[in-house]
């Protein structure tokens, strides 16, 4: 199983700079930010509070480090479009030496879209539109020429040129969805992410295994991808206990949620430098 991380863009660039070198020279598998403009609140009003955009970090964190990839956890469609992503992921990708992972989701944090005065159409037509988008992307990245005459998204011989270094950019698709979302995941995704215990993962994995069956594709060629948090003294044997656990039900990545709002900086990097000491050589 990889381990790897999704920084708290309420940080400091100083510090997510900092623990993203921590778990690049130990050898960590990603570091991951996400995708928003402002903390969230359950009432959907706007919030203050420093929240980095996703990909000018990324951007900057691969001028930081050298191995880990480099990740966005996930980029909205209701305010990316995604041709501009397919070309942010090429250029990126080239400046990185290879690392980028690209990941799309449909949109979701009501208080940001309020704000800045984005559309949020109701989940089926947000899925439709990341169906569409993800077409567009792989289209983008891996064909000469794109054209595709959709609901949302029209492309007429399009190209993105340069292409990534990669020839293969892995394309994450966010979502549990059951009914529709996974049917997305299994038609585009090389890698699926949805935050799962191991029962819902087993169970959900199940499910995306049957749509992959439906159109043809092999489940194995799906990475499985689901994470959490840890705290700062829970002991090192139950952690690994529990991606053990994880492993079993089929993930092959954990990503560690590092929430600010609970943990100081340098507590963070004495976890990861627990984690990366005591339970990354057990996970093999």
């Amino acid at each position: 199983m990889r381990l790897s991380v999704i920084l708290d863009p309420g940080r400091t660039w100083a510090d997510m700079a900092a623990l993203a070198r921590d778990v690049d020279s130990a050898g960590w598998h990603a570091v991951y930010t996400c995708d928003h403009f402002m903390p969230y609140t359950q009432s959907g009003a706007p919030d203050d509070g420093p929240v980095l955009e996703c990909w000018t970090t990324l951007t900057a964190l691969a001028a930081q480090t050298q191995r880990v990839r480099l990740g966005s956890l996930v980029m909205s469609v209701t305010y990316r479009h995604p041709a501009v992503m397919a070309n942010m992921a090429a250029t990126l990708d080239l400046v990185s030496g290879g690392r980028v992972i690209l990941g799309v989701g449909a949109g979701w944090q009501v208080n940001e879209h309020a704000a800045y005065g984005l559309a949020l159409p109701p989940p089926r037509e947000r899925l439709a539109a990341l169906d569409e988008a993800c077409a567009v992307i792989t289209g983008l990245l891996r064909q000469q020429r794109t054209t595709l005459d959709g609901t949302h998204y029209v492309l007429a011989d399009a190209p993105c040129d340069p292409k990534p270094l990669q020839e293969r950019l892995p394309l994450l698709v966010g979502s549990g969805g059951e009914r529709y979302g996974l049917r997305v995941v299994a038609r585009h995704a090389d890698i699926w992410h949805s935050w799962m215990d191991a029962e819902t993962l087993r169970r959900k994995g199940a499910i995306v295994d049957d749509y992959c069956a439906d159109i043809g594709r092999d489940p194995a060629t799906l990475v499985r991808s689901t994470g959490g948090t840890v705290a700062a003294d829970d002991d090192p044997g139950l952690i690994t206990e529990r991606l053990t656990e994880l492993e079993a039900a089929g993930a092959d990545e954990f990503i560690l949620i590092d929430d600010a709002s609970t943990m100081s900086t340098d507590e963070s990097r004495r976890l990861l430098d627990l984690l990366s000491r005591r339970v990354l050589p057990a996970l093999g």
